[in-house]
């Protein structure tokens, strides 16, 4: 089915009721406008046809994203997210699963990358480990070269419209009505289109360093691991550094921040998503197992001094903390 039909099947009003009951419905951040669901469903007929009516004849347009703070500890700046109206989330939805049928399914599970990194480190095959990070990726991504790779599979002008103006919205702590200009730059990050447009930024990247013989190269998201023989090391660094360029993206170095970008031989230690690895043994890093008894310390510490101790509710969080669900096509826990 070509990018011009998929569009037409999501952006029918059956599709959109359909995506607003199985992935809306339940997600209560409101955005700018402070509606919440109750008072969306009360006029979804009406919402819908809105929707409809103005992606169809290209007059859609997004609003500003609410900001959401989430700390990352002391002596760190919080992360940015961004929550769009619920209107907007639902014309969001859409555009991400017409995304995944042109270009593939979003980040791979985490597991997933881990259980291939293993495989790869317990080979043998390889001398060298080259970790690299992309510094500010999100904020990064250059709005030009994004709709440029994803037009050489979508031509719809309509939909490239829609895709360029949500990641061209700004995200504000208060709605406001003054500051029209737009970004030129940057992916609001905690949209359901984020993972998706992120992904497609760095396809060529992707596809370029996956198909070299002789290294084994994983990224999730901006954080990249290659295997490869100690005498390559080098030419690689200075190739994919000049391709992340070309797209406007800088690495850490090993000078600014080494635990993010280094380069180690196979047997000594090195880290990657969590996990460290050293003399052919893999362990949970220290950092990781420490967060997380941390996050169960909280969770039992707000059950203790909450006045209505949940038992059933701290049960089901726990649960969720320690095992980990998948709903909806979203990883929790």
């Amino acid at each position: 089915m070509t990018a011009s039909k998929d569009f037409r099947k999501y952006f029918s009003k059956k599709m959109l009721n359909k995506i607003y009951k199985d992935e809306i419905r339940y997600k209560s951040a409101r955005g700018v406008d402070r509606i919440n669901n109750e008072a969306f469903e009360d006029q979804i007929k009406e919402n819908i046809e809105i929707i409809h009516r103005k992606v169809h004849n290209g007059t859609y347009q997004f609003s500003q994203y609410r900001e959401k703070l989430i700390s990352r500890g002391a002596g760190r700046t919080p992360r940015v997210i961004s929550i769009p109206t619920i209107r907007d989330k639902l014309t969001q939805k859409a555009i991400t699963e017409i995304l995944q049928l042109s270009f593939g399914s979003q980040t791979p599970f985490l597991h997933k990358i881990i259980n291939d990194v293993i495989q790869a480190y317990r080979s043998g095959l390889y001398q060298s480990v080259l970790r690299l990070d992309v510094k500010d990726f999100y904020p990064s991504i250059q709005h030009k070269l994004l709709l440029k790779e994803i037009s050489r599979k979508i031509k719809k002008k309509e939909l490239l419209h829609l895709i360029g103006n949500a990641v061209s919205r700004k995200t504000v702590s208060k709605p406001s009505g003054k500051d029209k200009k737009l970004s030129t730059v940057g992916v609001p990050q905690g949209l359901s289109i984020s993972n998706i447009l992120a992904n497609i930024y760095l396809l060529k990247i992707d596809k370029k360093y996956s198909n070299i013989p002789d290294i084994k190269y994983f990224r999730y998201v901006d954080d990249i691991l290659i295997f490869c023989q100690t005498a390559n090391v080098d030419q690689i660094r200075v190739e994919i550094t000049n391709d992340c360029t070309t797209l406007g993206l800088n690495l850490h170095s090993d000078l600014d921040n080494p635990s993010k970008s280094s380069v180690t031989s196979t047997v000594d230690r090195f880290t990657y998503l969590g996990y460290q690895f050293e003399n052919a043994k893999i362990t949970v890093r220290r950092k990781s197992i420490d967060s997380f008894r941390e996050s169960i310390i909280r969770l039992l510490t707000n059950y203790k001094y909450s006045e209505t101790q949940n038992i059933v509710f701290l049960k089901w969080a726990l649960d969720l903390r320690i095992t980990g669900c998948i709903f909806n096509k979203s990883k929790y826990g």
